[in-house]
């Protein structure tokens, strides 16, 4: 079934076995069209499906054709919007955003908070992730005060749908923490990190990719503190993860290699 073969694709996407994925992702989307018809919504979110992994491949060209062309046909048709739609709202942003191109990820996401807003009463996890997504956004671009507003909607908004010791309130935490960071307010950053890194270090933890970022923020925030004990302890805990999840030679190893 187009579901199966989607799933196979996003499983083989998580363990890295990135040209198998697509190949079995490119025939899902064939046999959405040849079932369900060129334009139809099943064919759309095969599309949607699609894009999304091949941002996570960094193929973000060919993500950004895939998902505008299959977001215009969504658009054209008046289906109502719904999480697909969402996802790929953020998904398109994200390619922009690799390609350097800022006001147009920063539209989408300002796009994906007012539809998740319109379509789900709050608090909401979908309207907390477009906002938290917004407020990375935010932040990557130093407008830390217009950043800060926004995190903190979205941490409010988490810790009342899932209370804390949930990891998507460990991830906002940690992006207020980078936030911090950015303003060189090193007490609050390590008060923020600290709160995000209780999560990964629960003992029955599995390796996973927010996991790896967090560390990898703590390392940051250890080094911008001159504590070089703990960047070592940080940087060891995520390659640790990483080597758990990903083979030699990913991006992600080669970013952690680098702090």
């Amino acid at each position: 079934s187009v579901e199966g073969l989607q799933n196979y694709a996003s499983a083989l996407m998580y363990s890295a076995r990135t040209e198998q994925a697509l190949a079995i992702s490119a025939e899902a989307a064939q046999e959405a069209a040849s079932l369900y018809g060129a334009g139809s919504a099943g064919a759309v979110r095969a599309d949607l499906a699609r894009g999304n992994l091949l941002l996570g491949s960094g193929r973000h060209a060919d993500a950004g054709k895939l998902l505008t062309a299959a977001l215009q046909i969504w658009r054209d048709s008046r289906r109502a919007p719904n999480q697909d739609f969402l996802q790929a709202l953020t998904d398109l942003s994200r390619v922009h955003h690799a390609l350097g191109e800022t006001a147009a990820a920063e539209s989408l996401l300002r796009e994906a908070v007012t539809t998740a807003e319109r379509i789900y009463d709050a608090p909401h996890d979908r309207i907390a992730l477009a906002l938290l997504n917004l407020g990375d956004a935010l932040r990557l671009q130093a407008r830390v005060d217009e950043a800060e507003s926004v995190l903190v909607r979205a941490l409010a908004m988490m810790r009342a749908i899932y209370g804390d010791g949930h990891l998507r309130v460990a991830n906002t935490l940690s992006s207020l923490g980078r936030l911090e960071l950015r303003r060189y307010d090193l007490a609050a950053a390590t008060q923020h990190m600290h709160a995000a890194v209780q999560w990964c270090e629960h003992p029955d933890r599995h390796a996973t990719r927010s996991c790896i970022e967090i560390y990898a923020n703590q390392t940051e925030l250890a080094l911008a503190t001159g504590d070089l004990d703990q960047a070592d302890a940080s940087s060891a805990r995520a390659l640790a993860m990483a080597n758990e999840i990903f083979p030699q030679g990913h991006l992600w190893m080669a970013q952690l290699w680098q702090l």
